[in-house]
């Protein structure tokens, strides 16, 4: 992100009404609350409510697809937080990540891709992201030269190996 690094992080406790019988997050859930984290972290560190943008444009993003790994369940009750990130952005289309993960321990819950096309709500069409968006995208897009933005597999195995020096560093400080 060109101004400053902002990764934005939230959490939530995982209620009843989320979990299957085993008193797991229901896998459907960590969507929706990956997309529900991702427009709180829009409005609440960039300043951008996209239903708010949508009523005076005519124009928002759609849900094309999702690549989600599941790695660790979260179970009822606990607190988990959720970090959300843009990766790519093309002429209508975002590709923003989300992380959920334990916050004490760092574990990781889940990880998701999703691709977002920007449409006319009239039409139902894709459309150009307009000056103003384009501008806005560029504020806040990740500039991590390290991470890896087409690969989601290896994605992950970035994402879990950065959780693994973690719990070394944080071991060799304990001993």
């Amino acid at each position: 992100m060109s101004e400053q690094q902002i990764v934005p992080r939230s959490t939530f406790r995982v209620s009843f009404h989320d979990c299957d019988p085993f008193g797991h997050l229901n896998n459907a859930r960590y969507i929706s609350h990956f997309i529900d984290a991702r427009t709180d972290h829009l409005r609440d560190f960039y300043g951008y409510d996209a239903y708010e943008d949508a009523k005076k444009t005519g124009k928002n993003w759609v849900v094309q697809g999702t690549t989600v790994r599941y790695l660790y369940p979260a179970r009822l009750n606990e607190v988990v937080e959720v970090e959300t990130r843009l990766l790519r952005a093309e002429k209508h289309r975002l590709y923003p990540e989300a992380i959920m993960r334990d916050p004490r321990s760092g574990r990781i819950h889940a990880v998701v891709w999703i691709d977002l096309a920007y449409v006319d709500l009239k039409t139902g069409r894709p459309v150009r992201h307009g000056p103003e968006i384009s501008e806005f995208v560029e504020r806040i897009i990740d500039i991590d030269q390290e991470i890896e933005r087409f690969d989601f597999a290896k994605r992950v195995a970035q994402i879990i190996s950065s959780h693994a020096r973690r719990e070394e560093i944080v071991e060799s400080e304990v001993a």
